[in-house]
């Protein structure tokens, strides 16, 4: 096996850094909430790293019980702990605007730091720090000062391995200028950590001053002249930026890419699917559907299917298939067009119950036919129904539609969703124009459960 070079270290970084900008991309494009919902497990996984372990910081009298409840939200916490995977042991950590000092006493307590100082341009935030600093018991090798982050020089943070810069630039006046400045004053071998909020987060918070989104820190980061080595979405709020003046690949990133937030494990609830059972068609039950009204006759038979050929099907069907001929009553001066339904029920599987259904249908004659549905009862009662509006035609012959709880559906759309696990009845039938005769057949049957 060949030994990887710096080359190959340089394109993986690079690879993970597209990825990075990608996903938070995704992340903001979704918006809050649609962002918690479709990565709630990275989330969760998040929240429960940053609380898991957690000893309570000790703060001087500057820091009031709503500074403490807020730096220990299950948010700040993630953040935080995401922030000291960028730590190397040793390190010599410059911070520009530290808030209370919680983030600096903890990369001094977890991270292994050696020594730590934290600008601010607030003294009190100054102060702040150095007590949160001194009764943890960092005096020795941590301290803060008053500063303003326009004023930052080369001189300044020369003998610095790390520049944090996080929760900052969403604050300040100007901060094109700022990552200017930032990027101005990084000597080659240190590098720049910045966090600000996602487009879409935190922009409620009347001190936040500048929004970005991907494309504008994108820009910023450019015309800076920072390279970036990792970049990521945390807690559905920020994002992280890992950058420096100089080529990588950066053994910081390496370093948090192997920590990183645990493997995220989903919670599977009740309600995701786990496998798909498929049914003999042959050895199928039809039962009269409940939606059999004014017809004037229904009639469900097994018949002779042959498979239609690879360029319609993966897989061909066994051969068979269950037809549903429907005839619809004449106009009897109550309705002239519609009104007419009819179709077949299934016995949903005994056991945990089912989350869906999969089938493959053919519409055979369907000219008369309004809509097809498909509905889930338990008991009479529906619990969830999709339905199909025929003015949309299929391309394939004989679709295959799956439907359950989380898709979209295709042709078939997703009207009342309940709990599917409930049901014990699959209905598929159709709403027919007065006299029409519709037939359809299904060739294939599988659960989803």
């Amino acid at each position: 096996m060949r030994t990887p070079s710096a080359a190959d270290a340089l394109a993986v970084e690079n690879g993970l850094v597209r990825a990075g900008w990608e996903l938070t991309d995704v992340v903001e494009r979704l918006g809050a909430g649609a962002g918690e919902r479709h990565f709630a497990d990275r989330w969760r996984t998040e929240r429960e790293r940053g609380e898991a372990g957690y000893r309570p910081l000790r703060t001087g009298d500057l820091v009031s019980e709503r500074d403490r409840a807020m730096y220990e939200t299950p948010t700040n916490l993630s953040r935080f702990r995401r922030t000291l995977d960028f730590v190397l042991e040793g390190d010599r950590v410059l911070e520009v605007g530290i808030g209370r000092g919680y983030l600096g006493t903890r990369i001094m307590r977890e991270a292994g730091a050696a020594s730590y100082l934290g600008l601010d341009i607030v003294e009190e935030n100054a102060t702040a720090t150095r007590q949160t600093l001194e009764v943890n018991g960092y005096a020795a090798r941590a301290t803060a000062r008053v500063g303003d982050l326009y004023d930052l020089t080369r001189a300044d943070v020369e003998g610095s391995d790390l520049l944090v810069c996080c929760e900052v630039i969403e604050h300040v006046p100007d901060p094109e200028l700022a990552l200017q400045v930032l990027a101005e004053s990084l000597p080659d071998s240190t590098e720049l950590l910045v966090t600000t909020p996602l487009l879409g987060r935190l922009e409620t918070v009347w001190e936040h001053v500048a929004i970005f989104g991907v494309a504008r820190l994108q820009q910023l980061m450019e015309r800076a002249g920072l390279t970036v080595h990792h970049v990521e979405p945390v807690a559905n709020q920020w994002v992280l930026i890992l950058c420096s003046r100089g080529g990588g690949p950066s053994a910081r990133a390496a370093q948090a890419v192997s920590r990183g937030a645990p493997d995220v494990r989903p919670v599977a609830p009740a309600d995701r699917p786990t496998r798909v059972t498929n049914v003999d068609i042959r050895k199928i039950e039809p039962q009269a559907s409940r939606w059999n009204k004014r017809l004037a006759s229904v009639t469900t038979e097994l018949v002779d299917a042959p498979p239609l050929g690879e360029e319609y099907a993966e897989e061909p069907a066994d051969g068979w298939a269950l037809a549903v001929r429907l005839e619809a009553l004449p106009p009897d001066g109550l309705d002239d067009e519609s009104g007419r339904y009819g179709g077949v029920a299934f016995a949903c599987p005994d056991g945990d119950g089912v989350v869906g259904v999969r089938f493959e249908l053919e519409l055979v004659e369907v000219s008369g036919a309004v809509t097809f549905y498909a509905d889930f009862h338990q008991a009479g009662a529906r619990v969830a129904r999709w339905k199909w509006d025929l003015q949309e035609k299929p391309k394939k012959p004989r679709p295959t539609f799956v439907l359950r709880p989380g898709l979209k559906g295709h042709y078939f759309r997703p009207l009342s969703i309940g709990d599917v696990r409930t049901a014990d009845t699959l209905e598929i039938f159709a709403e027919l124009r007065s006299g029409a005769t519709v037939e359809f057949r299904l060739h294939r049957l599988a659960w989803v459960d």
